[in-house]
């Protein structure tokens, strides 16, 4: 009977153990990962549409990008990286020239809007910022109006990360650890319980005897 305790507090000890080790990774940034699509750039066929953004390990201001868009489906961030900076969409108009990014920080370059094109604030996901730390997927739908451009989300959604799922079977470890160790004591104690009433009664019936 002692064996399901010991059981169950062992466990505990590992699991208890595992999970201090999955808070320690919550503060680790995975590589990038960001799909996205735009999904009527058809519709301005007079425009080509390039995304602004920078990726990189350390500082992603140091690895400025630009990328053209593909004219459908889903697609993947271009570059490698753990940090991600603002990204915005800009549209030229078809065949024109843009300016590559600099070879140094440059939020300048970023966030200015480039001869004879338009460009978007920085993309958002659902209510917030679209950012690499969900590694999301997002679709939007581009409206461009009085020489305007914008980018609204319509639809997306976040994969459950991998310390979250590391997460969910370390609580479950720890939850059948405490039912086993729960059983153990439960069936300890009853044993003990039963044990004590049958030496009573074996006493009783000694004294009886004896008499």
């Amino acid at each position: 009977m002692f064996a399901l305790v010991r059981l169950g507090v062992a466990g505990m000890l590992v699991t208890s153990l595992l999970t201090g080790s999955a808070r320690a990774d919550m503060g680790y940034s995975p590589p990038v990962n960001v799909h996205l699509q735009f999904e009527n750039l058809d519709d301005f066929p007079q425009y080509d549409f390039y995304l602004k953004y920078g990726i990189a390990d350390g500082n992603p201001y140091f690895g400025l990008r630009l990328m053209k868009v593909p004219s459908s489906g889903m697609f993947k961030l271009e570059g490698e990286g753990r940090r991600l900076t603002e990204v915005i969409l800009m549209a030229v108009p078809r065949g024109h020239a843009v300016v590559p990014p600099p070879k140094s920080d440059s939020t300048d370059w970023l966030r200015a809007t480039q001869s004879h094109g338009l460009q978007t604030s920085q993309l958002k996901w659902k209510d917030g910022m679209l950012d690499n730390y969900e590694c999301p997927t997002a679709v939007y739908q581009i409206n461009i109006q009085d020489e305007k451009i914008s980018a609204t989300w319509i639809a997306g959604e976040i994969p459950m990360q991998q310390w979250e799922k590391a997460r969910l079977v370390i609580w479950s470890g720890l939850a059948l650890s405490g039912l086993i160790v729960a059983l153990g004591l439960f069936f300890n104690v009853r044993w003990f319980l039963r044990r004590n009433a049958n030496a009573g009664f074996s006493l009783r019936r000694t004294k009886n005897g004896n008499v």
